[in-house]
């Protein structure tokens, strides 16, 4: 049966992930989450009293692009407990805008629309393209994809 939340106040933005959902109050852009935790520990691990520009979740984890601190990105949820051999780490660049993906997530450079990416690789996975510039990102379970800043 499904459940349902009563989340008490106005959210600006929502994003679902695999069995748990996230939200941003648009009065004091703090994050909430709701759901089934199991395995992930997302809800537990809410970081309190932080404001976000954006929130992005996927699979088991959630990635948000913090107001202060230059746009870092404050990542919470299982991706981090992998091994520890097959993980990129998470950019200090500043970073406008972030999509999350199974295990993995991607993020928009504020200084020049660049794509760093962090979380779980593949020994298969594509590296991401230098010298590209993108206005948006998308992505899915094992890939992300981009739209380039030269072709709008």
């Amino acid at each position: 049966m499904t459940a349902t939340h009563d989340i008490q106040g106005d959210l600006r933005s929502i994003t679902a992930g695999s069995v748990f959902n996230c939200g941003l109050f648009r009065e004091n852009e703090t994050a909430v989450c709701w759901g089934d935790e199991t395995g992930s520990g997302v809800i537990s691990l809410i970081p309190t009293n932080l404001r976000f520009r954006t929130i992005s979740t996927s699979g088991f984890h959630v990635c948000g692009v913090l107001m202060a601190s230059a746009s870092r990105v404050l990542y919470w949820g299982r991706s981090l407990s992998l091994d520890k051999g097959k993980m990129d780490s998470i950019p200090t660049d500043s970073i406008i805008s972030i999509m999350g993906g199974w295990f993995h997530s991607c993020g928009i450079r504020a200084r020049d629309k660049s794509v760093s990416c962090w979380g779980f690789k593949l020994d298969t996975s594509t590296p991401v393209l230098a010298n590209i510039r993108v206005l948006a990102l998308a992505a899915g379970d094992y890939f992300t994809c981009g739209v380039l800043a030269s072709a709008a």
